[in-house]
């Protein structure tokens, strides 16, 4: 399976100009206040939150980076993944912040659940 992760890591590469990190935010986890990953608008593919949750004591250690895979339930029970292409911290306040993803397929799509 090896091999399948590598080709699709090649093919985003190929189509965003961006490494895959191998990093995976499931929404589903981070939904309390100061601990959330959420859609700001679906349509626009695009997602706000507040890492001081998810951050326990090193910050930079698990902020959301460009590369990032985000997976969230869809209304049809399938799983989603997406690539963060774009994110912005912002300083007031320090925890929030924006971004902007890409599809990349439905994890049932591609059997796996280690790899979208």
């Amino acid at each position: 399976m090896g091999w399948v992760k590598r080709a699709l890591s090649l093919i985003l590469k190929k189509k965003t100009n961006i490494e895959p990190t191998g990093t995976v935010w499931e929404m589903w986890k981070y939904t309390s206040w100061g601990n959330s990953i959420e859609w700001s608008d679906f349509d626009k593919r695009t997602i706000r939150g507040w890492y001081k949750g998810i951050a326990f004591g090193n910050p930079q250690m698990y902020k959301l980076k460009i590369g990032d895979e985000v997976r969230d339930r869809m209304q049809s029970g399938k799983i989603a993944c997406f690539l963060i292409v774009e994110i912005q911290y912002k300083s007031d306040p320090d925890d929030l912040f924006f971004g902007k993803v890409q599809d990349i397929n439905y994890l049932e799509e591609v059997k796996s659940e280690r790899q979208c």
